[in-house]
């Protein structure tokens, strides 16, 4: 009797242990389920920006230095003689075309116009004398009551008075002309360069005035060696760097090709004008031209900072749901902050174009504007 009990209990407490340790196990899996659902949910997803894959023309370039100028850069010479009575010279100040530069004391040029004028109105009258003359015996010529001689005379004294009466209007014509330049006018809108005058000065025809010149249509002047200059041709596309206002890059277009090479640079000339340049650009000012040349070819041309290197293969991230794939790829020559991929990509393919630094193969990212 006491045996039974004991197999008894021994068999319930054999039961009890079991179902305690089939709990604990069941707890334990429970809890492993738990802790890989947290992981899956916390998997970390990164923004970037996207670009799809296009074919672009492939330009090639040519880089150049030269200096700002302008087709309106002269000095302005005066065309008569005088003191200097008035100046109207400013470094820097705008002038419209015909404005007055300066002026000469004008009294001379005042006197003789009023003598040309003067000698016009006698040559007029002696004409008018000579022309009636010439009326009168013209009728008795026909007639027969005047010789040939005396007409030939009254005829040659007309002539005369014709010819002195051109000779004092010519006379009149420069005598204005000579007054009218006693006031040194702008031969074109633009900005005071430099002042070659000053006030009680006496300057002679031909002695410079001023330094005027046109801020509106600048363009660099460059040269271009023989290599490139076959394939430099008007309307060309170009850009154009000026170091000394910031380094900001602005457009221009290629409007001249030179067919003779400057001494001593050997270079020929090319003229690249300026399309919206900033007001800070001054005339001398030096610029870096980039002349694009296009090639014909069509290419996969990617931002050097898309790629990503490692031990010196390049790789790109693409784009393929929510997930990036890294593919590797075959690069070809640069332009400018370009470089075209021979293989690994192609064209309507999505690239990571900013964020590519912090991807790995297969990681889950975001696309973000």
């Amino acid at each position: 009797m006491g045996k039974r009990l004991t197999v008894g209990w021994l068999l319930i407490l054999l039961l009890i242990c079991g179902c305690s340790q089939k709990a604990s196990e069941t707890a334990v899996e429970g809890d492993g389920d738990h802790e890989s659902g947290e992981a899956a949910s916390s998997e970390k997803v990164i923004p970037v920006r996207v670009a799809t894959v296009a074919l672009k023309d492939l330009n090639h370039h040519v880089e150049v230095s030269g200096s700002i100028t302008t087709d309106r850069d002269v000095t302005v010479l005066s065309e008569t003689a005088g003191r200097v009575v008035a100046e109207y010279l400013e470094l820097g100040k705008k002038f419209a075309k015909g404005d007055v530069l300066a002026s000469v004391d004008a009294e001379p040029y005042a006197i003789q116009h009023n003598m040309a004028k003067a000698g016009l109105a006698q040559a007029k009258a002696g004409y008018e004398q000579a022309q009636a003359e010439y009326n009168r015996l013209k009728e008795l010529h026909e007639l027969g009551d005047v010789s040939d001689s005396m007409f030939d005379q009254v005829k040659m004294a007309y002539q005369s008075a014709q010819a002195a009466v051109q000779s004092a209007e010519a006379t009149l014509s420069q005598a204005s002309r000579a007054l009218r330049l006693a006031k040194i006018r702008a031969p074109f809108k633009g900005v005071i360069a430099n002042k070659l005058v000053k006030l009680g000065d006496t300057i002679a025809q031909g002695s410079p005035v001023a330094q005027l010149v046109n801020l509106e249509n600048l363009k660099v002047a460059i040269g271009v060696g023989e290599d490139a200059i076959d394939i430099v041709a008007p309307g060309m596309e170009a850009q154009v760097t000026i170091p000394t206002i910031g380094g900001k890059t602005f457009l221009g277009k290629v409007a001249t090709v030179g067919v003779k090479t400057l001494q001593p640079t050997m270079t020929y000339p090319v003229e690249v004008v300026l399309s919206d340049p900033p007001s800070q650009v001054r005339i001398g000012m030096v610029a870096r031209v980039r002349l694009m040349m296009p090639t014909g070819r069509q290419v996969i041309l990617l931002p050097l900072e898309s790629l990503v290197e490692r031990f010196e293969h390049y790789y790109l991230y693409v784009l393929d749901g929510e997930r990036v794939i890294e593919r590797e790829v075959a690069l070809g020559e640069t332009a400018g902050r370009e470089v075209v991929v021979e293989k690994g990509i192609d064209p309507g393919e999505v690239i990571v174009v900013t964020g590519q630094n912090n991807l790995t193969d297969g990681a889950k990212v975001q696309v973000v504007e």
